[in-house]
């Protein structure tokens, strides 16, 4: 669920960085149709690298999260069958004693 929300905020970010550089482009080719290679390539990846560099990180940061918690939760889970064995443990000797 999380990846798809990078996704969907990876494509909103690249729609609102590359939307002024093709806004250029478009008003560059009007004047010189030549140039429309170049300058597309540029605007693309100039729009990428933005978007990447905003949105990328938080995807590392998510996956870091996630699997911190799901670490926390195997661990505290263990920990707690481990008090529990050990709390029968003890109960057990002193139930049989008395």
């Amino acid at each position: 669920m999380i990846y798809l929300l990078i996704v969907a905020l990876t494509w909103g970010v690249k729609i609102i960085c590359q939307t002024p550089f093709y806004i250029i482009v478009g008003l560059r080719t009007s004047r010189n149709p030549g140039l429309i290679s170049q300058t597309a390539r540029l605007s693309q990846v100039g729009g990428t690298f933005i978007s990447a560099s905003l949105i990328g990180a938080l995807l590392t940061i998510a996956i870091t999260l996630i699997y911190y918690d799901e670490r926390v939760r195997r661990e505290g889970l263990d920990l707690q069958l481990m008090m529990s064995a050990t709390e029968s443990a003890l109960q057990n000797p002193l139930a049989s004693s008395a």
